[in-house]
């Protein structure tokens, strides 16, 4: 199954492929100028087909525009409610222009009655590194324009562009094409070049002209969002190689260049639909907001997200799921972000927010969680959360907030760089600098960290509770096989393997709850012990076994054998 692509949103509004009955949306649109300027339909130019609307003005301002389409509804409730408007543009210069004071250059959204809401785009010297090549500009109709001329968004049917020239032209030197209205694209179907085929899509400009993915070089470029969903059967995707951009598109409003489309546009949805199910998988793709419109990817609703290398840059949101997984990412972090029950891996983290790590998350696997100056790079409740993995300090913020002490005893199985240094004690002298490895953040009560063999012996902040810092703690695990939980167990030193005699014990429980238990120790060096299983009803003989104890954390298990005499 190829891919099936589609407008999110109402569609082809005007095609500005005749001045009159333009053939996009309902059919019954015309271009229409008022001002000084002319208009026809012009060979010389186009994005879409092979013709588009040229206008000229030679020392003159005007407003060319298609007029008498179906109303469009932008407001909360509408039909295109979060839709954007898109319209290609293009000038030969913008020398003809006059000064932004005038705001020379707008795109314009009207109503039934005349009145119109302007976006000011380019002067004569400011126009936002655009040379007037042929450009898409996305609008959000819910913006405050630039001249707010009391439009009414929820009855949008002329759009068109203002021009105001304090130069003479010779000729026609201002064009439009395609209009749009969307959210962005809806993507279903199988394909293993998942961009590649959206781009052969939206630049097929002889059937379509869809602005809001664009490709130049080896970069995508999107405005607006991308949603894969499964309507009529299954969907699987994938791509290798190149970035994913998601543009700025700004308009002047009057003090500053801001963004002229939604602020929650730059997002990618995979959601199951129609009984099937929605797969996405990225190898070595970057993906990345900007600065005004961040990154947002929601696969809660998906089967399978996917993201092997690469970099998400720029992110606000992630809303992710269970199967979702994250292997050598580089992520970029700039709102906060608590993490779900996705896996990562080997991940990198940036950006300049706090990362919250619960109890879903599946984090233990070597990511590298990197500093910003005067910001906690991670909160946790339980410092399991985060095991194995390294942190990074930028001079000035704490690696870990530890916002509870639990059950007042947590192991610390974390490697750190440039925090200040570490050292043990019960309780442990706490320091200040807002450079420490862990920032305890609990007014009251007493913890003991056991920092694990080969971990960073962390610095320690305090917010009131008393810290003790246990170093070179190891871990002994036992688990007993078949699974039961009504037995005595002891765990003892002993002299040789193979007899108690002279044993000593370490640890115990006449009345057990779980199959599973943990002797933890300071390693100094492999003595003997023994694991002695008292079964409290017959259907299993008594155990002992032996072992060693190791620099490194263990996990044994312990197979019970039938009694056969019971």
């Amino acid at each position: 199954m190829a891919l099936t692509i589609t407008y999110d949103g109402y569609g082809v509004v005007a095609n500005a492929d005749s001045t009159t009955n333009d053939t996009g949306g309902s059919g019954t649109g015309d271009w229409k100028e008022l001002g000084g300027g002319s208009y026809s339909l012009s060979p010389d130019a186009s994005k879409y087909g092979v013709a588009s609307i040229g206008s000229k003005y030679a020392s003159k301002s005007g407003y060319t525009y298609i007029d008498g389409i179906t109303a469009l509804d932008y407001s909360g409730g509408g039909a295109q409610e979060g839709e954007m408007i898109y319209i290609w543009v293009m000038m030969l210069s913008p020398t003809p222009l006059d000064d932004m004071a005038t705001n020379p250059y707008n795109i314009v959204l009207g109503d039934g009655t005349g009145s119109l809401n302007e976006y000011t785009v380019a002067s004569k010297a400011d126009s936002n590194g655009w040379d007037g090549r042929w450009r898409v500009f996305a609008i959000d109709p819910t913006v405050t324009p630039t001249i707010d001329g009391g439009a009414d968004i929820s009855a949008v049917d002329t759009i068109g562009v203002w021009m105001d020239t304090d130069t003479s032209v010779r000729a026609e030197s201002f064009y439009i094409s395609q209009i749009i209205s969307a959210k962005g694209l809806r993507v279903e179907g199988t394909s293993t070049t998942f961009y590649d085929d959206i781009v052969l899509w939206a630049e097929d400009y002889a059937n379509r002209a869809a602005g809001m993915f664009q490709s130049r070089g080896q970069t995508y470029f999107s405005l607006g969002s991308l949603t894969i969903h499964s309507d009529t059967a299954n969907t699987v995707v994938s791509a290798d190689g190149s970035n994913v951009e998601y543009e700025k598109c700004e308009f002047y409003n009057g003090t500053d260049w801001t963004t002229s489309y939604s602020t929650t546009a730059n997002v990618i949805t995979t959601t199951d639909t129609g009984g099937n199910t929605v797969s996405l998988i990225d190898d070595n793709i970057g993906m990345a907001g900007n600065s005004a419109n961040k990154l947002a990817i929601d696969t809660s609703s998906g089967s399978n997200y996917e993201k092997n290398g690469g970099y998400l840059k720029y992110l606000s949101t992630l809303s992710a799921s269970s199967g979702d997984t994250f292997s050598g990412t580089v992520i970029s972090l700039y709102d906060v972000r608590t993490l779900g029950a996705e896996t990562y891996s080997s991940c990198t983290f940036d950006g300049s927010a706090t990362l919250t790590v619960g109890s879903t998350a599946d984090f233990n696997n070597s990511n590298i969680i990197n500093g910003v100056s005067s910001v906690n790079s991670c909160s946790v409740s339980e410092l399991s959360y985060i095991s194995s993995n390294k942190f990074n300090s930028s001079g000035s913020n704490h690696g870990v907030e530890l916002t509870s002490i639990g059950s007042g005893s947590m192991t610390w199985d974390c490697i750190t760089t440039d925090f200040d240094t570490g050292s043990t004690g019960s309780p442990v002298t706490p320091t200040s600098t807002g450079n420490e490895d862990i920032y305890v953040n609990v007014g009251a009560g007493e913890i003991t960290i056991n920092v694990a063999t080969g971990a960073t012996l962390p610095s320690i902040r305090s917010a009131g509770a008393t810290v003790n810092v246990v170093a070179g703690q190891v871990d002994f695990k036992f688990t007993v096989s078949p699974t039961i939980t009504d037995y005595e167990y002891r765990i003892y030193s002993v002299t040789a393997k193979g007899s108690l005699a002279g044993a000593s014990e370490l640890q115990g429980l006449e009345v057990t709850t779980a199959d599973n238990y943990t002797y933890t120790y300071t390693y100094s060096s492999a003595d003997a012990i023994a694991v002695q299983i008292l079964p409290h009803d017959n259907d299993y003989e008594e155990s002992i076994t032996y072992y060693n104890l190791s620099a490194n954390n263990q996990s044994v298990t312990i197979n019970l054998k039938p009694d056969i005499n019971n």
